[in-house]
Parts: C-alpha cells; sequence; structure tokens
C-alpha cells in the first residue's frame, strides 16, 4: 500500500498511463486438483511470499479505481527453467 501511495503521490500521471505489476505462480499456492491454473481460480497462498505479491496486487487495483488509473498485473510462472526444482 506504501509503495502504491508513493508512486501515485508522484503527481496525475498522463490519461493513458497505466502500472504493469509482476505477480507471481506463487500467489496461488499449491494445487493437486489441476494444473494448469487459470485465471479465475483461488489464489490462496500458503507462504509469506505469494501473500506479499497478493497484497501487493490488491492495493495496486484498489488504489487504481480510486484515481482512475490502468493497472495489468503478469502472474509469472517458472522463468528460469523448464524443470521446477
Amino acid at each position: 500500500y506504501a509503495l502504491g501511495n508513493s508512486l501515485l503521490a508522484l503527481g496525475r500521471p498522463a490519461a493513458d498511463a497505466g502500472l504493469i505489476l509482476l505477480g507471481s505462480a506463487a500467489q496461488y499456492g499449491p494445487s493437486a486438483d489441476h494444473i494448469p491454473w487459470r485465471e479465475p481460480d483461488l489464489r490462496l497462498s500458503m507462504d509469506p511470499y505469494g501473500l506479499s505479491k497478493q497484497a501487493a496486487e490488491q492495493c495496486a487495483f484498489a488504489a487504481a479505481r480510486r484515481r482512475g488509473l490502468k493497472v495489468t498485473s503478469l502472474r509469472l510462472f517458472n522463468v528460469v527453467s523448464a524443470e521446477p526444482h
């Protein structure tokens, strides 16, 4: 929340300006039921990293609604290796 407010406090951005957040697969938490995850799936992270990413995303979207800004969140999955370890 503090970071979002700090960025927004810099001034009113141009009408077409937006913010891109880099989220994480960790936001979804473990899933034995189905893979791949889908966008509308519940995000039930059980670790601090995933929870913090989810909280940051929610704060950014809330601030964007209040200020009329555009926000896009990209939830990245394994960007380092094809084999999860």
